[in-house]
């Protein structure tokens, strides 16, 4: 009896991230009295480390109490807090002042990586009790209202505050001399908007114009001058680059920006977004840009000979620093005032998915004007890319659609789940057309087509590491954070060979556990696989 059911514990480990996923809730938790009712924020990153242990982030507005610990606000503050696998609050630590948490990451060791934007001064905290504060960006001498500038935070699985970059973009140094070239608030950005721990090393990407430089490598943006020195345009670029695991000897990977300045009344172009995802040594991204546009990397670069005027995704594989391939799909037209924003990148068995949505504006200016949008998926062979196909989606609900994707997750199946939030597509006696309708929604891709993800029908936050699925969702007062299994997945990782192996134990629901106390255990070393119970 013992046998078969260590044989079938070894088959559900090698075979059953391969099965369709099936979730069953572990744990919910609510945060509450973080902000006043009727005033709820829909951003809420989340992760999950190897340990199945959640990893929460939300905004607050109001002094609560998370994990035993006070968190002050000042404004519309954030708070970092970690729950174990049972849904026990760890810890938490609060961001203090004006910060959006844009993405949150962990690494092999369970280091917990964040990246935000903030203006003006922001206090980090630390479950040390010694909190470290930054400084955003300063316009004529003074703190800028807007959160123009970004910050990465590393945190040690205990929420120790390891070390924080700051990304601050300064004015363009070709324009100083000019007395026509005054910035405001808002135009000169570095914003980062994705994050991967990947072996050594954190992946970033970011939108930025401007001029920001990072130990020495420079992230460039671009302008228009049409009319010859009396006024300038910033004009945006976008850019992937790597952090050392101390956050420190920054690379740029990629960049795609214009590949000289503007001088033009028409046909305004610049890069809009960039995705990414780092596997077998290869970054995969994806861009959204309109008109011609660089790309270049560590050893190379290439012209992009798209049209002025023209919007399109460009799909891009760097390898040593190289172009190995790139594949360029035009955007719809779509009418007035588009947007076309590739969002994320999953690898899986080879085969490359990039999701995105796109938002416009049909019948510009008559009566029967629709704010419109598609949820789309281009999907392919990860080694030819320009034979991926597209699969588009509206997300509609009456005089709601939903856009504006909150994050996104790979499941144990190879699926996408991810979050997406609500706005008016009409006009209404209560709302403008456009403005967010306060909702959301949470959607799959798989076997190429979407459909609503029911499971957990409103997520603003959700992360996978295959066997488990976590997710926010907002709440009266506050986010709530819940942990989810796949009921058909074991013991995450396949079995080594090598009985020399280090000793890991996992709990009965497949989880790892670091330190067991007293239970019973599932003990593996190498190929040896044996219940153990510990006194």
């Amino acid at each position: 009896m013992k046998k078969i059911l260590l044989t079938a514990f070894a088959a559900a480990t090698v075979f059953g991230a391969s099965a369709a996923t099936e979730l069953t809730k572990v744990w919910q938790a609510p945060v509450e009295n973080a902000w006043e009712e009727g005033s709820a924020v829909y951003n809420a990153p989340v992760a999950l480390d190897s340990n199945g242990n959640l990893i929460a982030t939300g905004a607050f507005s109001e002094d609560f109490t998370l994990a035993g610990t006070t968190l002050s606000a000042i404004g519309t503050s954030a708070y970092l807090a970690k729950y174990d696998a049972t849904g026990a609050a760890k810890w938490a630590v609060a961001l203090s002042g004006a910060v959006t948490i844009a993405d949150i990451t962990t690494d092999s060791d369970n280091n917990i990586y964040i990246a935000g934007r903030y203006a003006d001064e922001v206090e980090l905290g630390t479950t040390t009790g010694t909190a470290t504060t930054i400084t955003g960006q300063l316009l004529y001498g003074a703190p800028a209202s807007k959160m123009n500038a970004s910050f990465i935070a590393k945190y040690t699985a205990d929420g120790e505050l390891v070390n924080v970059r700051e990304f601050i973009a300064n004015d363009l140094a070709d324009l100083a001399s000019s007395e026509t070239y005054f910035p405001e608030d808002g135009d000169v950005i570095f914003h980062i908007t994705h994050l991967q721990a990947e072996g050594d090393k954190l992946y970033a990407s970011a939108i930025y114009t401007g001029e920001t430089t990072i130990d020495g490598v420079s992230f460039k943006g671009s302008y228009n001058d049409p009319w010859f020195g009396v006024w300038y345009t910033q004009l945006k670029s976008v850019g992937i680059f790597s952090l050392d695991n101390l956050l420190a000897n920054c690379k740029a990977v990629a960049t795609l920006s214009l590949s000289e300045p503007l001088a033009t009344e028409e046909n305004q172009y610049q890069a809009d977004a960039a995705a990414f995802t780092v596997a077998g040594g290869s970054t995969y991204a994806a861009f959204s840009c309109n008109g011609p546009m660089s790309l270049a990397t560590a050893e190379a670069a290439k012209t992009l000979e798209i049209e002025a005027g023209a919007y399109n995704y460009v799909l891009a594989e760097i390898k040593d620093g190289a172009i190995a391939q790139t594949a360029t799909f035009a955007c719809p037209d779509a009418g007035f005032d588009a947007s076309y924003v590739p969002f994320a990148l999953s690898l899986t068995d080879g085969n490359l998915t990039v999701l995105g949505y796109e938002s416009f504006a049909n019948n510009y200016g008559e009566e029967n004007e629709y704010l419109g949008n598609e949820f789309f998926a281009y999907s392919g062979a990860a080694n030819a890319l320009a034979d991926a196909t597209k699969t588009a989606f509206e997300a509609k609900d009456g005089a709601v659609t939903y856009y504006a994707l909150t994050q996104a997750a790979t499941a144990a199946d190879g699926s996408l789940i991810f979050g997406s939030l609500g706005y008016y597509n009409t006009k209404g006696d209560d709302y403008a057309k456009g403005d967010f309708a306060g909702s959301a929604k949470t959607y799959t891709f798989a076997d190429g087509a979407f459909k609503a993800f029911e499971t957990v029908a409103d997520a603003i936050g959700v992360a996978d590491n295959g066997s488990f699925a976590a997710f926010a969702q907002t709440g009266a007062t506050g986010a709530a954070y819940s942990l989810y299994k796949d009921a058909n997945s074991g013991v995450e990782g396949v079995i080594a060979a090598d009985e020399n192996a280090p000793v890991e134990y996992f709990n009965l629901q497949g989880m790892r556990v670091e330190n067991p106390a007293a239970g019973i255990f599932i003990r593996r070393q190498g190929a040896a696989t044996s219940k153990v119970v510990i006194k």
